[in-house]
């Protein structure tokens, strides 16, 4: 796992063909102030980069090198306090050298959901030389 993944209690809920939802947990060590139990929009932001990583690797049946190229979230409204927070990825388009990916982040309902997002990765074969030593 992602150390910074791991720091933040990510964790992955669901997995489907076509999506997959993690979970960032609340933590007073990721509020936007202290004792308002509203989690900080650059831990929203975190998890929407690494849950949209996930579904976008996820899409591989093979290790690839996969890295954000443009990442855009819209916040519609603050999260529900001391909750946690859920994103729901999906990939949308692979084409041969980009990966186009989107979620929603939501508390309870992801009918209701608090902000959105689309990102895209580059990705790229490991070359076999990684990691050998000669």
């Amino acid at each position: 796992m992602i150390p910074h993944a791991r720091r933040l209690g990510l964790k992955l809920v669901a997995e489907q063909d076509q999506y997959l939802i993690v979970e960032l947990p609340f933590s007073t060590d990721l509020e936007e102030a202290a004792d308002s139990g509203i989690m900080a929009n650059g831990a929203i932001t975190t998890l929407l980069d690494t849950a949209l990583g996930a579904v976008s690797f996820h899409q591989f049946g093979k290790l690839k090198r996969i890295a954000t190229l443009d990442l855009r979230v819209d916040y519609f409204s603050p999260p529900k306090a001391f909750s946690s927070i859920f994103a729901k990825v999906e990939c949308t388009k692979i084409t041969p050298e980009v990966i186009f990916v989107r979620g929603l982040v939501y508390c309870d309902d992801e009918n209701e959901p608090i902000a959105q997002s689309v990102a895209a990765f580059s990705y790229a074969e490991i070359p076999l030389s990684v990691g050998m030593k000669k």
